[in-house]
């Protein structure tokens, strides 16, 4: 997964940088420059909510395993 979130970050990255390499200036690298940035919120967003997810299971489980000792 951590893998997949890199990829989606570069590929982000590669999006963004598109349009400052001197392609012309007109509305679609304006919008191909926002989608860039757009996807790279988007994998940080989610590597952000996977993290969450994951101390919240890891929580759970501890908390689970204590509960069973008793």
């Amino acid at each position: 997964m951590k893998g997949k979130l890199k990829l989606l970050i570069f590929i982000g990255i590669i999006i963004t940088a598109l349009p400052l390499l001197g392609f012309p200036r007109n509305i679609k690298t304006i919008m191909l420059f926002v989608f860039g940035l757009s996807v790279i919120f988007l994998g940080l967003s989610l590597k952000k909510s996977i993290r969450i997810l994951k101390l919240k299971l890891k929580r759970a489980e501890t908390s689970h395993d204590s509960i069973s000792q008793i």
